[in-house]
């Protein structure tokens, strides 16, 4: 966690050691409650907590976090229901006030993941995302996507309490789109308010907080009461027995829409239910269209069975396209949809009898109307209404026997191939089964098709032998909704060869699946498919396929770790088109074809080592997207890393080696940013970049490989910054074809031959750097090479330090050259190039060298201390010595040999050792 304490808990920008953040001005020392987790405190090896987002309410505690694998920003919720728990003394776990409420709290901590396994299969632009969930400290965390903004309530007050209707309509109507999907997956907010309604800083709303693990709370405590927003809940709402629908929350909306047209709170429901003036309402409306006027008195209406009963009715009343009342009675006639089963869009709207509630909460205790406030009517007892009176009873006795059978039913279930439970198999009990029941396996072989569309946890007994599920007809699991959960099992499709037969097949949902074993021998184990699909994967196994070992595409995402993936004879992983899935922990080995391949789409793979594979480690391609961080890609027999066609990589914290082609290759104007990461001991080049690659490599040390360290050719044009290459076998880096690039504060040095080398038109930057102790030049530009050297410092390299030859054309200006066991610079066979404000001292022979039709121009330079000549000037030398101080050398300043052909001009040349100029020439 080191690396993260300069990062500030209020922004996550890095912030150095001072308290007080410069980019945000969050002061991590000022007081804070204890209730609150440590900054930067570690949930799930993935996610960092920060600063308080909101106030804490008295079941949860959200935070700002920060996603370490992602590298993105994220909102934190923790499940912290403060009757029933504290913060313990190491300021991070959860303790009880009591074990007398364990089952309490463990029942809630249950109601609050199953929200986030509702919520996380709801992917609309207008509702808050949910991108995990997770147990850690003795409680839960869901993870969402963090929006910069404010919420409805706090821009009203910004904008004077009132906005325009315009506005209003801007905000609400994409909310009802949101809440519509809301309602289709079964599921009902039932706190609709502006607190609750988040403007983000694009001008976006979304819907957020949604209280499920509130509720189940509440449905347990003792007190038994009920916690709502007043003003912004309507009538049933106040009551156990009201029932609650999608009508629901239809009355919040309109009440949101009424405070932000009016800044004025609509009357309490139950202050209505006996004193409603609808004029009081309209009144208060004045300027608004009659049309919208009309849409919120309807929404507002206090008896339920009055107002639009969907939010599809009231965005259609809101536009002025009145839905008939009949349609929407049809869509209303809900039975209360069970978790179990899977919403549909032809599915009617969602009827729930108990609340929920959010920030701010007043407490009710759930007792009905007073009679003084219901209407006395005189009844007339006739047979009719007898009978209408023992339907009632019987309906009664009928609800409390399912009561009586839901409190005293079984929490679990025993399958047995041998008879000995409850079922002989497994899918029987899954159809049998209820919300949070466990299901258990005993061993055997089950010959069986599983279909989950529920949450279910199916745990094999594995402790008292292997419990193997196997069909060779279809796919042997298939998840298409929901969260089942299973644990210890052996999965063997058995089809034949290339039928495309799946052990798991994943197609929507958000699966579970604990230590289990995945095998088939006629398609790929594992399938995920579909932008719903996003299973959790712990510590699986593929142990052999005879194809690619897990497949991800059509924009499935999901999360695999702790995973072994080995003997397959196509790829580890496959990744086409997929939406962010996340590898992490696991190993990828022998494999046939390679270890992870990552096309057209994103993935990240995360403290993943993949090995002994024939193809690439892992292949970037089309337009693909991926975070590889902490990966050990080694003994491969092509590349470490390949990244082609377009596409991005960030490649952080990583150990490339011993791979028989390069450790990383780019092209294609791919793009990757390398960071912290090591290659070496390649049978290749370390990194070779080329086809008009790109990419940037900081902090990056490349040692050992048996060719260049990198090799950059072919237009490619990367950044190599605060690097270090060194002991390759042959250049450190090699510019070749045109080649161009940047390399900035980056040491090169010790390697068996030249330190850079610059050919074939390459004309690359290189700043503040050093280039040293090679066992040939530092740096060769030859064969038309060009390229610019400044700010550097080239010294004790066994040749020249600088040769420049073929036709070679550099700019070189305010380098240090010094300490070569030959020349400082060595100009020949038509070389060419200006030397400029350079200081080149200490050089074993010369400091500059001039022969064979050299050319270059040597300007306002110091040359000294050379132990032979200053300048030496051979035969068919020319160049343009100008402006220089040349002194102290050991012979002359200047020796020119005849047939040559050097220009001096206004040079101070004094205090050499055999003369100033000795010119043969004349």
């Amino acid at each position: 966690m080191a690396q993260w304490d300069y990062f500030c808990p209020g922004c996550f920008r890095e912030k150095g050691a001072v308290a007080i953040c410069p980019h945000c001005g969050f002061d991590e020392h000022a007081r804070r409650s204890p209730l609150i987790l440590p900054y930067r405190t570690l949930i799930g090896k993935q996610y960092i907590t920060g600063r308080l987002l909101g106030k804490p309410g008295g079941f949860g505690i959200t935070y700002l976090g920060f996603d370490t694998v992602l590298n993105t920003r994220v909102a934190i919720k923790e499940f912290f229901p403060r009757e029933l728990v504290s913060r313990a003394p190491d300021g991070i776990q959860m303790q009880l006030h009591t074990e007398d409420d364990r089952a309490l709290f463990e029942f809630s901590k249950d109601r609050f993941l199953h929200e986030a396994r509702t919520l996380v299969r709801i992917d609309h632009p207008n509702v808050v995302r949910v991108r995990n969930y997770l147990e850690a400290n003795g409680t839960a965390y869901i993870v969402m996507n963090y929006y910069e903004g404010a919420n409805l309530s706090e821009y009203l007050e910004a904008n004077r309490g009132k906005i325009t209707e315009e506005q209003a309509l801007g905000y609400l109507l994409p909310i009802l789109s949101g809440l519509s999907e809301v309602h289709r997956k079964g599921f009902l907010h039932r706190d609709i308010k502006p607190g609750n309604i988040y403007i983000t800083n694009e001008g976006r709303p979304i819907l957020l907080d949604f209280g499920a693990a509130r509720s189940a709370v509440k449905e347990q405590s003792r007190g038994l009461s009920v916690v709502l927003s007043p003003g912004f809940a309507p009538i049933e709402q106040y009551h156990r027995s009201g029932e609650q629908g999608t009508w629901t929350d239809v009355y919040g909306c309109a009440a949101t829409l009424y405070y932000a047209l009016t800044g004025k709170l609509p009357p309490e429901a139950t202050e209505r239910l006996s004193n409603d003036d609808p004029d009081r309402l309209k009144n208060r409306l004045q300027g608004v269209s009659a049309t919208v006027t009309d849409a919120i008195l309807k929404g507002l209406s206090v008896h339920p069975k009055e107002r639009p009963q969907t939010v599809e009715a009231f965005s259609a009343l809101l536009s002025g396209d009145e839905m008939p009342f009949s349609e929407q009675k049809t869509m209303a006639k809900a039975e209360p949809v069970n978790d179990d089963t899977r919403p549909t869009a032809s599915q009617p709207p969602l009827a729930i009898p108990q609340t929920v509630g959010y920030d701010y909460p007043v407490a009710y205790f759930p007792t009905d109307i007073p009679t003084s406030q219901q209407p006395v009517v005189e009844r007339r007892w006739d047979w009719t209404s007898l009978a209408i009176f023992f339907a009632g009873v019987l309906m009664a006795l009928l609800a409390l026997a399912v009561w009586f059978y839901k409190t005293n039913r079984p929490t679990q279930l025993i399958v047995s191939s041998s008879g000995q439970g409850d079922y002989r198999k497994i899918m029987e009990a899954v159809e049998a089964s209820g919300e949070g029941m466990k299901i258990y396996v005993e061993p055997g072989t089950y010959r069986e098709v599983l279909v989950l569309d529920r949450d279910v946890e199916i745990i094999a007994r594995k402790e008292k032998g292997d419990v193997m599920i196997e069909n060779g007809n279809n796919h042997v699991i298939t998840v298409k909704t929901a969260t089942p959960i299973l644990k210890g099992f052996k999965v063997r499709a058995t089809g034949k060869e290339k039928s495309g037969q799946h052990a798991l097949y994943v197609t929507g949902g958000t699966p579970i699946l604990e230590d289990c074993v995945f095998t088939s021998t006629g398609g790929v184990p594992i399938q995920i498919s579909g932008r719903d699909a996003k299973p959790h994967l712990k510590r699986i196994s593929i142990p052999k396929s005879h194809t690619d070992g897990i497949a991800i595409d059509q924009q499935a995402g999901g999360l695999i770790e702790g995973a072994e993936i080995a003997n397959t004879k196509g790829w580890g992983v496959v990744i086409l088109g997929a939406k962010e899935p996340v590898i992490q922990q696991s190993k990828i080995y022998n494999t046939e074809e390679g270890g992870a391949w990552i096309e057209n789409g994103g993935g990240t793979l995360k403290e993943v080592e993949i090995y002994g594979m024939n193809k690439p480690g892992v292949q970037i391609s089309r337009n693909a997207e991926a975070t590889l961080s902490m990966v050990d890609i080694h003994d491969g027999k092509q590349n470490g890393i390949f990244i082609s066609e377009n596409s991005q990589a960030k490649i952080e914290k990583s150990k490339i080696h011993k791979n028989a082609f390069a450790g990383i290759a780019i092209r294609d104007g791919s793009d990757p940013v390398i960071t912290e990461t090591k290659i070496f001991d390649g049978l290749d080049n370390g990194v070779w970049i080329y086809n008009g690659g790109k990419g940037r490599l900081e902090n990056v040390e490349i040692y050992g490989n048996q060719k260049n360290g990198m090799l950059i050719s072919s237009n490619a044009m990367p950044a190599i910054v605060k690097s270090k290459i060194y002991g390759s076998k042959q250049a450190g880096i090699l510019f070749d074809q045109r080649a161009k690039g940047t390399i900035d504060e980056t040491e090169i040095y010790a390697n068996e031959k030249t330190g850079i080398v610059i050919r074939e038109g390459s004309d690359p930057l290189i700043r503040r750097s050093k280039v040293y102790d090679g066992k040939e030049a530092g740096i060769l530009i030859a064969s038309k090479g060009k390229g610019t050297i400044e700010y550097s410092q080239v010294f004790r390299n066994a040749f020249q330090n600088i040769h420049i030859q073929d036709g070679g054309n550099p700019s070189i200006r305010q380098t240090d050259i010094y300490d070569g066991q030959g020349g400082g610079v060595w100009v020949t066979d038509k070389g060419n190039g200006l030397v400029e404000n350079c200081n080149i001292y200490n050089n074993a022979r010369f400091g500059v060298g001039i022969e064979k039709q050299g050319d270059p121009t040597i300007r306002q330079s110091k040359i000294y201390g050379s132990h032979s000549h200053g300048v030496w000037i051979s035969v068919g030398g020319r160049g343009t010595i100008q402006e220089n101080q040349i002194y102290g050398n050991a012979e002359y300043g200047v020796y020119i040999n005849p047939n040559t052909a050097p220009s001096l001009v206004s040079n101070t040349i004094n205090s050499n050792g055999q003369g100033d100029v000795l010119d043969l020439g004349f």
